[in-house]
């Protein structure tokens, strides 16, 4: 039974010429530790533009360098990138292994 104010969504449909779906991005934080200490924001920076290969990251929004607690000995490093959503797992996956 159909009501007159009932309304139909087409979600993902990659075939329909007339109506497109707007791209989402999410945003991963990221945090990084017991760098060496005299590690750069612009190193980070290099760093994730190494890393993301073909065009993984929209934007390399945010980073930023935190105050450790024994600076003397580590740096620390808080980094926000946005991503497409549809590649968020494989983004995820990329950053957090331990090779990175």
């Amino acid at each position: 039974m159909l009501l007159s104010n009932s309304a139909f969504f087409i979600f993902g449909s990659n075939s329909n010429g007339r109506v497109t779906a707007v791209p989402t991005s999410r945003v991963i934080d990221i945090f990084v530790s017991r760098l060496h200490p005299m590690t750069t924001i612009n190193e980070i920076k290099d760093c994730v533009d190494l890393i993301k290969g073909d065009n993984l990251v929209i934007d390399r929004g945010h980073c930023e360098k935190l105050k450790a607690r024994y600076e003397h000995l580590y740096a620390s490093f808080y980094i926000q990138l946005s991503v497409n959503s549809v590649d968020m797992k494989r983004a995820l996956d990329l950053y957090m292994c331990g090779e990175s």
